[in-house]
């Protein structure tokens, strides 16, 4: 006999733990006293526990029943602050918290308990100060570089809205290498296009063979470091072989981690100067993704002289010398 009354509820009061636990003793008492259980037994507790016979039978079987999965402890809000005044010490708060009357659990669950409630920096803090709450945070781990160290590279889209050489209205892409020590962009490209490899192969080779300043200073060269996220454009096989032919090592950004490429990131807020142009608009849009099918507005009043256009309008309200490329190939594959 089975029946729909949920475990939660039956005959209009609440089934507890404590509840479930009484009915099934009093019928593992009856089993051994009498060497079986009467299946109305087995029905008038169904109908108190609100569960199928088989259930009980179960139960009946292995001799127990279910295991009540206990309550996570969570820490008060108000410990963090305790536990800065112990010094970032645990077993201190929890000897206070204890003979105040307010906490009986172990040290180890409260262990495990702040290492998941709070980051491994405010820990840090609480216990060694700032400078150890400083140095847990991933761009204190970054260290000084020389130039030609480390070079960032790094692909965003221009949020200002624009007629293609194809005509249609879309948003332009724009490609920089920004040199880690100076913070000097080496190279530039901006393209209509989505980049592809060969544009990463050339944007590098751009920012390699360098160019002299109005001072008469030399930047470019060769990097010791190149690094990337781990977009298809990077890991790409003939960019690795470039790489590797020039000796130049890979450091890969971690995902979500934007701060550990974070010299050319700052570099892109940039795009904010960008609001005097028009059709000026943050949304995302990529072609052919509906979550990012973000509605271009009409054409009237935007950019039209082609990427050209936009190139030049951006080389204005950027700062250092860069390199101004777009192919205006309308047979060019987006």
């Amino acid at each position: 006999m089975t029946t729909s009354m949920s475990h939660e509820q039956s005959h209009g009061f609440v089934v507890t733990p404590e509840l479930r636990d009484a009915v099934l003793s009093t019928l593992l008492r009856r089993k051994e006293e009498q060497g079986q259980v009467r299946s109305a037994d087995v029905r008038d507790a169904v109908r108190v526990l609100g569960c199928s016979e088989r259930t009980v039978w179960r139960w009946l079987q292995r001799g127990y029943g279910p295991k009540t999965q206990r309550k996570r402890w969570e820490p008060d809000p108000e410990y963090k602050t305790m536990l800065v005044r112990h010094g970032g010490s645990i077993a201190d708060l929890r000897e206070t918290l204890v003979a105040d009357g307010k906490e009986t659990v172990c040290a180890r669950t409260m262990q495990r308990a702040f290492a998941r409630e709070y980051p491994a920096a405010l820990l840090a803090f609480a216990r060694e100060g700032y400078q150890s709450a400083q140095a847990q945070l991933p761009t204190s781990k970054m260290p000084d570089l020389a130039v030609n160290e480390e070079w960032s590279m790094d692909d965003t889209q221009l949020p200002v809205w624009c007629i293609l050489p194809s005509g249609e209205v879309g948003k332009a892409q724009m490609q920089g290498i920004i040199e880690g020590c100076t913070r000097y962009i080496l190279s530039l490209n901006v393209s209509p296009y989505t980049f592809n490899t060969e544009d990463a192969v050339e944007n590098l080779a751009t920012a390699m063979a360098g160019h002299h300043t109005e001072n008469g200073v030399f930047v470019g060269g060769k990097p010791r470091a190149l690094r990337t996220d781990r977009g298809s454009i990077f890991v790409a096989r003939a960019t690795s072989m470039g790489l590797v032919t020039e000796k130049i090592d890979r450091r890969y950004s971690e995902p979500y981690t934007p701060q550990q490429n974070g010299k050319i990131e700052r570099w892109h807020r940039f795009k904010r100067r960008l609001r005097k142009l028009p059709g000026f608009d943050w949304t995302d849009f990529k072609p052919g993704d509906p979550r990012k099918a973000a509605v271009p507005p009409p054409p009237e009043h935007l950019l039209t002289s082609g990427v050209a256009t936009t190139d030049i309008k951006v080389s204005r309200l950027i700062s250092g010398p860069c390199r101004r490329s777009a192919s205006s190939d309308p047979g060019r594959r987006r």
